[in-house]
């Protein structure tokens, strides 16, 4: 029979302790043992150095009642030996741990204490509270252990998990809705997360979409939703949401050099688009009401424009020695000294009053409207003299030009190869610039400009450097040289007699033909390389690039017999507006100098447009059918008719149906002018007043 003796432990009841402990503050656990108390007994386990203790399951102690009838012997009794000296267990450690988040919002961060030791193999180890329902979840939070944790903060119903590491990942939380869309009966099913909930009648937009919902009632959880728009606020109503538009009140307005404005309805006469009319803060000139708008402006229609000007229809003449002509046309555009080839002729709407002629015969028509005029171009096909292949679209107002003739360009000649069915061109022929033949019009085509010392008396002289134009490309196989610049290059056009040198030879020229060639005793200091042609085939609009480095008559020196390698740099750079379909290449004139001067030509190669702008449609004139690409201010919706210009002439004008978005590589054939608003291609200012049919 054990000796009787004062512990403690953790619970009222001895048969739901869990531990005996030797001291009051239930820090040190009592030794391993068998313990009684009203005759239960239960056994101490795992108790080290006084850490630990665990009590097994009660079990009856049936000895322990009263004391038997007949005594045993008693033993003999142990010599008496003096007890060791214990040291009384170092205090537990206790180790910080915060709890985790309890839902995908947040929570958790609640401060605990355990005696448990945490596994420091990795950062953050995991415990649990199973006695709660869900489980709560902590994390060892690093810090040294403590044997003095803050009151109330040990907990000893959290466990470690072994082998596990950091705040189990919580998966999102989210609230569903039932939603119709506003001002319909089509419902759909609005997801939100956790913390944005909403009440009925509330208004949202979901993702992907500009419509407005109204919540109704809380849904079930579902697979099948819409998520809410988190970066738009929920609105109070329908009508916050999407307001009944107002009816436009006024227009805006318009005038050639002059900012747009906005002006008020007459609701006593009321205007329509297109309309010109004098405004209460611009008595003098007429405005241009365009689309409808909503304003608050002050401004009001004062009166409607007075009539236009009048304009006569005229065709124009070139005299024997051609002329000139100024004039305003029709549309306001100022004509100051337009040259006319002989016999050139010209169509021309303008101004009554405002035609001034030299040299012209006059052919009047009658009274004649913009939209009235056909276009007074013809078109062709063009190809080059030189034989650079591609063909070139260009336009002509004024007598038919045949196959076969010649015509310049921007310093290019071209001859006629058939008439066009494309009209999409920039490119306008110089009634001035028209040949009977490519020998015509370039007469030196298939020369090579040559760089050589020239002397009209001494052979391989260096000093007097001349250029001139030689029918092969070196000075040694030349048989016919022409004077630089020249305009003719026939035999009747010779370059000055005299001796020429170059490449390490002199030659006299007698002006009909070469008679003497000389190799020259002394030799010459340097060679030199020089560009004689930049070739410029870029075809597009020339406004679309800039050429720059290297030019014609650029040139390379070195010493003579140094095989000193030289290559010309001639550049493209593409201006701001334009793009090149083709990429440009140039392939400049490049060799090795050695004993003899070289010349040569740059090749540039490529095609450039316009960019596309941010408004491009593809319209389709009232009427012919004819089809038009179209630049625009604004959006404008397919179906919609437009009065249009066709572009780069400004007296003709037209009606046409928007089909839709132009090709971006398309080019622009036609200016906006405004929208018909009513009557589609059969209002007035499409069909005119010429008793013209409507479409």
């Amino acid at each position: 029979m054990g000796a009787a003796a004062t512990f403690y432990i953790d619970n009222p009841s001895f048969e739901k302790a869990t531990t005996v402990f030797s001291d009051a503050a239930l820090t040190t656990c009592a030794p391993n043992g068998f313990y009684q108390m009203g005759g239960i007994v239960r056994e101490q386990v795992d108790c080290v150095a006084g850490l630990g203790g665990r009590l097994l399951p009660a079990e009856d102690c049936p000895s322990c009642g009263a004391p038997p009838t007949t005594a045993p012997p008693l033993p003999t009794p142990a010599p008496q030996t003096t007890p060791p000296i214990t040291q009384p267990p170092p205090d537990p450690l206790y180790y910080k741990l915060i709890s985790c988040p309890t839902t995908s919002s947040g929570g958790g961060g609640t401060l605990k204490y355990t005696d448990i030791t945490p596994s420091t193999s990795s950062a953050n180890q995991r415990y649990q509270d199973s006695t709660q329902d869900p489980a709560i979840f902590y994390t060892y939070d690093g810090s040294a252990g403590i044997s003095n944790p803050p009151p109330n903060t040990i907990d000893r119903n959290i466990q470690i998990v072994p082998g596990v590491f950091n705040c189990p990942t919580l998966l999102p939380v989210y609230n569903f809705y039932n939603a119709i869309l506003c001002n319909n009966v089509d419902s759909i099913i609005v997801r939100s997360p956790e913390g944005t909930t909403f009440v009925a009648g509330q208004v949202v937009k979901v993702i992907g979409s500009t419509l407005c919902y109204e919540i109704r009632t809380i849904a079930a959880q579902t697979s099948i939703y819409r998520d809410y728009d988190t970066s738009i606020p929920p609105y109070p109503n329908c009508e916050a949401c999407d307001p009944t538009p107002l009816e436009p009140n006024g227009f805006r307005i318009t005038k050639p050099g002059a900012p747009d404005n906005e002006v008020l309805q007459d609701t006593n006469n009321p205007r329509s688009q297109g309309e010109r009319i004098l405004t209460s803060f611009d008595l003098q000139d007429c405005w241009t009401l365009q689309e409808p708008i909503i304003t608050v402006t002050a401004n009001f229609i004062r009166d409607d424009c007075p009539p236009d000007l009048q304009c006569t229809l005229t065709i124009l003449y070139g005299g024997p020695s051609g002329g000139t002509f100024s004039a305003t046309e029709c549309n306001g555009t100022p004509l100051n000294t337009i040259a006319l080839s002989p016999n050139e002729e010209r169509r021309l709407c303008f101004q009554t009053g405002t035609l001034v002629t030299t040299g012209i015969t006059q052919d009047d028509q009658g009274a004649c409207d913009p939209s009235a005029i056909v276009d007074p171009y013809d078109y062709y096909n063009l190809k080059r003299c030189d034989g650079v292949s591609g063909v070139l679209i260009a336009k002509y107002n004024g007598a038919q030009i045949n196959n076969g003739q010649s015509v310049k360009i921007a310093g290019i000649c071209y001859y006629v190869d058939s008439p066009s069915t494309s009209k999409f061109t920039m490119s306008i022929i110089d009634g001035t610039q028209i040949f009977d033949n490519c020998s015509e019009c370039n007469p030196c085509v298939g020369v090579t400009q040559l760089i050589l010392s020239y002397d009209p008396n001494s052979s391989c002289l260096t000093t007097n450097s001349s250029a001139v134009l030689a029918n092969n490309t070196t000075l040694a196989t030349a048989t016919f040289i022409y004077p630089a610049g020249a305009t003719s290059c026939t035999t009747s056009n010779p370059a000055p007699v005299g001796f020429y040198t170059g490449g390490g030879i002199s030659r006299y020229w007698n002006g009909l033909a070469f008679t003497q060639t000389i190799n020259c005793t002394s030799t010459p200091q340097t060679v030199t390389a020089t560009l004689t042609r930049v070739d410029n085939q870029i075809q597009g609009p020339s406004a679309g690039y800039t050429l720059g480095g290297d030019q014609v008559n650029d040139a390379v020196d070195a010493p003579y017999g140094s095989s000193t390698a030289f290559s010309f740099n001639t550049t493209v750079t593409v201006n701001n507006g334009f793009t090149f379909t083709t990429p440009y290449n140039v392939t400049n004139f490049s060799g090795t100098l050695n004993t003899q001067d070289l010349t040569g030509t740059t090749v540039i190669t490529g095609e450039v447009v316009q960019d596309a702008p941010t408004y491009f449609y593809q319209i389709q004139q009232c009427g012919t059918g004819q089809i038009y690409n179209m630049e625009a201010p604004y959006t404008i919706n397919s179906n919609t008719v437009v009065f249009a210009r066709l572009k780069g002439v400004g007296f003709v004008t037209f009606c046409g149906t928007v089909l839709g978005t132009a090709p971006s590589s398309a080019q622009i054939t036609a200016d906006f002018v405004h929208i018909i608003t009513s009557s589609g291609c059969n209002n007035r200012v499409c069909t005119g007043n010429y008793n013209y049919d409507p479409f």
